[in-house]
């Protein structure tokens, strides 16, 4: 092998620096979403409102995102991707500031409004930009370092964020989400290509047209269904782990640690696959693991004494699972959406946080009514429907083309 050959691969190895901004931009988007969870009671004393109301800025920028993210997906359509990047990173820099000049309530609800806004036009763009300038060969580990940027900031932002509103208070930690927006603003306008948008040979109803194909449907709403049923235990897995294993706060804080550091890896391991073996493989085992990883939860609950480092490796096990799906999924609907990436990874956004707000509603009414332990078992089961979904998809007879086998 020559010298030039070894530089080549190297350089092939190494991460372009467009992909470090697409991973920022999410871990941004990340934290400012869930950062208010961290500093909710300073939050709450901060405003004279009580912590159920300030858990509404919560609530209101997941609806925001939901909702807003493909309706902006189509009308922006056209837009150059880079432009919907760095014009949504100066928005949400510009949200956060001027909530942490807010004199109450109300306007703060406006500005976390304003930045659901913004996060919901800029991440599919992040998306399907990584899906465009990537290599073919890598776009699944493409994929995957850009959703490695919202676990990062569960892993990274939020905590940092909490630190700073716990020892400034809260509007530093909007100051601090805010300065970091326009700190990868910034490298976006350096480092990030040209991304021009592939609709603009396609109109608005051609690009819908394709949208409401049976393989694209059913995919995204086997996303919905597994985010549920993933979240739909997690969001509760603090009276589970004290169910099964006894746990006390600070064993709940090492599982959710752990799990965490997995989730981060969960999609760089997705990611890997879903180059080496394709999507199809690769959900197909994300979505059955992540089943039985589930069921073995709900054991670990009937038994009720499940040694604690045995509940952290199944936590660890059910964020490299869950999280691990999210390469396969997006390259699978990035594929069958040709022309029209923008949009479908707008409905997948906005799937994955109906997906959350739902399993988190439908959980909290299950524990309310069945106990716990229901809990990882529907979830199991919500998964299958998942995969049974997405299989569906390639069986049907719109599926039938080349594109179809990813």
């Amino acid at each position: 092998m020559g010298v030039n050959d070894t530089a080549r691969r190297a350089s092939e190895r190494a991460t372009p620096p467009w992909l470090l901004v697409l991973l920022a931009t999410t871990f941004v988007f990340g934290t400012g979403d869930y950062v208010v969870a961290g500093i909710l009671p300073e939050t709450a004393k901060g405003l004279a409102v009580s912590e159920a109301v300030a858990g509404q800025l919560i609530s209101a920028f997941s609806i925001v995102y939901a909702v807003s993210a493909p309706i902006l997906g189509i009308a922006m359509a056209k837009l150059p991707r880079k432009t919907l990047i760095t014009v949504g990173l100066a928005v949400f820099a510009l949200a956060n500031f001027l909530g942490a000049s807010a004199s109450s309530y109300g306007p703060l609800l406006i500005w976390r409004v304003l930045a659901a806004l913004a996060a919901g036009a800029a991440t599919p763009a992040a998306l399907a930009a990584a899906g465009s300038l990537s290599q073919p060969e890598r776009r699944g580990r493409a994929l995957a370092a850009v959703s490695a940027g919202l676990t990062a900031s569960l892993i990274a932002g939020v905590p940092v964020g909490t630190w700073i509103g716990g020892s400034y208070g809260w509007r530093a930690t909007f100051v601090f989400v805010g300065g970091v927006s326009l700190v990868v603003l910034a490298a976006a306008l350096v480092f990030l290509p040209a991304v021009p948008s592939t609709a603009q040979t396609s109109s608005t109803g051609q690009r819908l047209g394709g949208l409401a194909r049976l393989p694209l449907v059913a995919g995204l709403l086997g996303t919905a269904f597994a985010t549920s049923g993933g979240l739909m235990f997690y969001t509760y897995i603090a009276p589970a782990a004290r169910e099964a294993a006894g746990a006390t706060s600070g064993v709940l804080a090492v599982i959710i640690a752990v799990a965490g550091a997995a989730g981060l890896i969960g999609p760089l391991i997705g990611g890997k696959f879903t180059d080496s073996t394709g999507p199809r493989p690769t959900l197909t085992a994300a979505f059955a693991g992540c089943s039985v990883v589930l069921f073995a939860f709900a054991g670990t609950i009937a038994w009720g004494h499940t040694p604690a480092v045995l509940f952290c490796a199944l936590g660890a096990a059910w964020a490299i699972t869950s999280w691990g799906a999210y390469p396969p999924t997006q390259l699978r609907l990035l594929t069958l959406a040709g022309d029209s990436g923008n949009e479908p990874m707008a409905l997948y956004s906005s799937a994955i946080y109906l997906g959350t707000a739902v399993g988190g509603a439908v959980g909290g009414a299950l524990l309310t009514g069945f106990g716990v332990f229901v809990l990882p078992l529907v979830g199991a089961v919500l998964q299958l429907i998942a995969l049974a979904l997405y299989l569906l998809g390639y069986r049907s007879r719109s599926a039938e083309s080349p594109v179809a086998e990813a």
